[in-house]
């Protein structure tokens, strides 16, 4: 699990016994040593540091990044392996989401914590680290894309006989046919696909459910993961849409993944603004196209494609145009000449997806093209389910635990997940192999979930903390971009690796880095103390609370009289080793374990 015991000192009264929402942990009266209780611990309690509270996959962040900056790079990799076997991949498109919640962004810029991911991908991958004891259970998996091999991986590291089946030829889902080789080489896919291999999974391909797989079949296992995705694209109701050379972006995507190149003439047209849509743009100019014209109903500001897509798209020559719809797809001989535009003063989405706009009189204009890309978004084709699998809003309804309403059957990923990315993908294919253990084993799936204030761990002062450059990821120079699908975003090498590493705050220990005193102590001997402090006197004076209390990210520490803080908590256990100021008496305390307020 995601704890980065590593830096764990085995305090005397772990604050984490306190602070864990699941009350997993607890110490050892024996040994005195800091212990998980794994089978509370399911992952789906709200816990940790901002950064892996914030990651679908569970990663723990700050464990890894410490790592890396230390030189321990292959232990960084068996820690990353522990919740996500796909380091390489996401460390490449995954959008990050740790980052918009890295506290190192109060200070000048988030860890590039994605980047640092790739690297220990590239870097330290090898055998798995563990052995197996093979169980008698034998779980079928449905999709060998990320949610599917997350689930088969997760549930063979537990020993269990996992058979995956792929109705494409290859392996890897939407990785492998639907994101370009500039962003995920072939090759970065097949090693971590050859792991999951190497843990015992078994991947059959062209086996197609409701085709030459049935649920008949399936049944004969003693759990299934249903992990289809969303494979089946939408549409527009625009006059014109079914000519030869109108392509469904994934299908795009798919023809040149699998075959190579194709032919689209020198113009394209892209409708769409999320990240396939630029896939689509941008894999378009590597193909030959002189000219690529990209339109989208949204405002620049609500474009759906991540910003780096977006900037590295214009760099290459793409034509953005937003707010701004196809009427109709013009054509001669059953060929597309070009789209006919409207301009739109507003729009928005309903609850169903459509679109309801107000258009700009007389704005139509027309894009010449060869080849118009439809990018609109994908759904998943759930035509073949059996009607005792419950389906709501188009997708497979699944509990917190990927369970379906059909016994010993789960679902994740994109055809279960209203959120279709790759992190999250994974995620649900790890809680959903922790659930099917449970299942099998006769163990409860019930976890305490409460979420406590302590989760929030947001700084509080940020003068204390020099600022440091961010180590951006070097890109391949524009001018050499174009000519073939070569990888655009080139990653660290080690130095760079461990430069950018050791920005992470760790968000632990602030309290000391903030003291200009060096007051406060942590060790395995003695209780946490306050250690020749002068409680920040000048601060106080001025109406602020000491650095201490202001830095400390877990939420742990409180100051002020010491009949206030009690009367506030009930009961508080004053730091040692500062001596009372004889106007107030003011006292830090740590607060109660299990005090609910802020």
């Amino acid at each position: 699990m995601a704890f980065g015991f590593h830096l764990c000192t085995q305090c005397e009264d772990p604050p984490c016994v306190g602070a864990c929402p699941a009350e997993a942990i607890s110490k050892r009266e024996e040994d005195g040593i800091v212990v998980v209780d794994r089978d509370k611990c399911v992952g789906k309690a709200k816990c940790g540091f901002p950064c892996s509270l914030e990651c679908p996959a569970g990663n723990d962040v700050l464990g890894f990044a410490s790592l890396i900056s230390e030189g321990k790079h292959a232990k960084a990799w068996e820690l990353l392996i522990e919740t996500n076997p796909f380091p390489g991949v996401c460390g490449r498109v995954c959008y990050h989401p740790c980052e918009s919640a890295c506290n190192r962004a109060q200070v000048d810029d988030p860890v590039a914590i994605r980047t640092l991911e790739r690297f220990v991908g590239d870097h330290t991958y090898g055998i798995p680290p563990f052995t197996v004891e093979r169980k008698a259970e034998r779980i079928a998996v449905v999709g060998a894309g990320p949610a599917g091999l997350s689930c088969a991986y997760h549930l063979a590291k537990r020993g269990y006989r996992v058979t995956v089946f792929e109705a494409l030829p290859v392996a890897g889902g939407m990785l492998r046919v639907g994101i370009p080789e500039y962003r995920l080489p072939k090759s970065v896919l097949h090693r971590e696909i050859a792991f999951i291999e190497a843990v015992g999974v078994e991947i059959k391909t062209r086996m197609r459910l409701g085709d030459n797989l049935s649920f008949q079949e399936l049944d004969q296992f003693d759990a299934v993961f249903l992990a289809i995705g969303a494979h089946r694209e939408k549409t527009l109701d625009v006059p014109g849409i079914d000519l030869k050379e109108v392509i469904p972006g994934v299908e795009f995507l798919r023809h040149v993944n699998l075959n190579g190149n194709i032919n689209i003439g020198k113009r394209v047209v892209v409708l769409g603004g999320g990240n396939v849509a630029f896939d689509c743009a941008r894999t378009a100019r590597r193909l030959g196209a002189a000219e690529v014209h990209l339109i989208c109903p949204e405002s620049p500001d609500d474009m759906l494609a991540e910003p780096s897509e977006i900037k590295q798209g214009e760099e290459e020559g793409i034509h953005i145009y937003t707010s701004r719809i196809p009427c109709r797809i013009l054509g001669e001989e059953d060929c597309v000449s070009g789209v006919e535009c409207l301009s739109l003063r507003s729009m928005a989405f309903d609850e169903q997806g459509k679109l309801h706009f107000e258009a700009v009189e007389g704005s139509e204009h027309l894009l010449p093209a060869d080849t118009v890309i439809m990018a609109i978004g994908q759904e998943p084709d759930l035509s073949f389910l059996p009607d005792d699998i419950r389906v709501e809003r188009g997708m497979i309804s699944i509990d917190e635990d990927g369970a379906t309403s059909r016994p010993k059957y789960f679902a994740g990923g994109d055809a279960a997940l209203s959120e279709k990315r790759v992190a999250w993908a994974i995620g649900s294919g790890r809680r959903a192999a922790e659930a099917i253990h449970r299942q099998l084993r006769g163990l409860s799936q019930e976890t305490k979930t409460d979420e406590l204030p302590s989760t929030e761990y947001r700084l509080l002062d940020t003068d204390f903390i020099e600022k440091k450059s961010r180590v951006e990821d070097p890109l391949l120079p524009l001018g050499e971009r174009l000519g073939d699908l070569s990888e655009v975003q080139l990653g660290l090498n080690q130095e760079q690796a461990m430069t950018e590493a050791d920005r992470c705050l760790t968000c632990q220990g602030m309290c000391r880095v903030a003291c200009p005193y060096d007051a406060p102590q942590f060790g395995a001997e003695d209780n946490p103390k306050m250690q020749k402090c002068e409680f920040c006197l000048e601060e106080w004076e001025k109406g602020k609370q000491p650095m201490c209390v202001r830095s400390c990210t877990m939420r742990a520490l409180d100051a002020g009289p010491m009949d206030e803080l009690v009367a506030k908590y009930g009961e508080a256990r004053e730091a040692e080793g500062f001596s009372y100021y004889e106007k107030s008496h003011p006292a830090i305390v740590f607060k109660p374990k299990f005090y609910s307020g802020k």
